[in-house]
């Protein structure tokens, strides 16, 4: 180990009990990543790694966006323990990111005349909860892979904030913060941010619908014309209530704050995908958004649509998920010159 890498925890004497955590989900790669990251600092992840105790592949393979296994306790203990910023970021977040979480305790309640649930009620909810923070987390998965398989280098943010704020630099960008209106940019927690090496805008925001984290599909085939336009007008409506309400108006009273970023809600379920946009491709917007339809079954994207803007600019714009794969191209994330995206 070289004379400058030491650990930076040695006097770290709190006590971890690794047991307290079950394997609840799919590892949150994306998010896993951005968490190492800060874990490790301006260390070079060889360092890193012999801090850990554990060998440069055991860091590399977690690059590997197909890994569908929790992430080894004692690595994510080892990483937190290692990291240059104590407490930045918790143990559980490490944890949940890896894939595990705290086993719940319940606690007996005093007889209470409203209802209470059964115990298959509990493990039927806490089933439904798992699954949606899973299909979240392949959301992010699917979207960066076909990223990386283009060639496209990207940074994953997570848009949840927690203890330390948002991490993302794009929530904490005072361009596309600022308002003179009170109008803000919703992040949506269910969503991320992806930044590209070279890319134009520099912050890509992902909003998934409420019916793509529930897996919800509907049966188009049984509702008449009628319930379709009706059914149309709820899709818009959940896309207005994601935040795109306050996002449209923002792009026609005060467009240059949204100049650095791309808005785009992603689906699912194609009829709902091409009923929207035979909506929204009506008007025109001055910044860059879009729709974006994925497969969950698949695990890839099927297609996407830039909504049409005043300056002509998305006829000249193909979509990057147009572009045939290249693995060839696909870079590992130990290897990402990180200041590359931050100039």
């Amino acid at each position: 180990m070289s004379d400058n890498v030491r650990n930076i925890n040695t006097d770290n004497k709190e006590e971890i009990n690794l047991d307290e955590y079950e394997a609840a989900y799919m590892p949150d790669t994306g998010h896993l990543l951005e968490l190492l990251k800060l874990c490790k600092g301006g260390r070079p992840w060889k360092d890193f790694a012999e801090l850990c105790g554990k060998s440069p592949a055991t860091f590399s393979r977690l690059s590997n966006k197909k890994i569908t296994k929790q992430v080894s306790k004692d690595i994510l203990l080892a990483a937190y323990q290692n990291q240059v910023d104590p407490g930045n970021p918790e143990l559980d977040e490490l944890m949940k990111a890896g894939g595990w979480r705290k086993i719940k305790k319940r606690t007996p309640r005093p007889p209470m005349e409203r209802y209470e649930p059964t115990e298959e009620e509990r493990a039927q909810f806490d089933k439904m909860e798992r699954d949606d923070e899973n299909r979240r987390r392949m959301i992010n998965l699917i979207i960066r892979s076909e990223l990386d398989a283009r060639g496209q280098m990207n940074l994953f943010y997570d848009n949840r904030r927690g203890r330390w704020g948002g991490r993302n630099p794009a929530m904490n960008d005072e361009k596309i913060m600022k308002s003179r209106f009170g109008l803000r940019y919703v992040f949506p927690s269910s969503g991320f941010t992806i930044q590209i090496q070279g890319m134009e805008p520099r912050y890509w925001c992902f909003f998934p619908l409420y019916s793509v984290i529930s897996g919800r599909k509907r049966d188009w085939g049984k509702y008449t014309q009628e319930e379709m336009e009706q059914k149309r007008n709820y899709s818009l409506r959940d896309v207005m209530t994601e935040g795109f309400n306050e996002l449209f108006l923002k792009d026609i009273w005060e467009p240059e704050t949204l100049a650095d970023i791309k808005s785009t809600v992603i689906f699912h379920d194609r009829v709902e995908y091409e009923m929207v946009w035979e909506v929204l491709k009506t008007r025109t917007v001055n910044n860059w958004f879009s729709l974006l339809l994925i497969d969950l079954d698949e695990e890839k994207v099927l297609d996407e649509k830039i909504l049409p803007r005043a300056d002509g600019k998305d006829r000249q714009e193909e979509s990057i998920f147009k572009q045939e794969p290249n693995m060839s191209t696909y870079e590992k994330w130990d290897d990402f010159p990180d200041d590359e995206f931050r100039k």
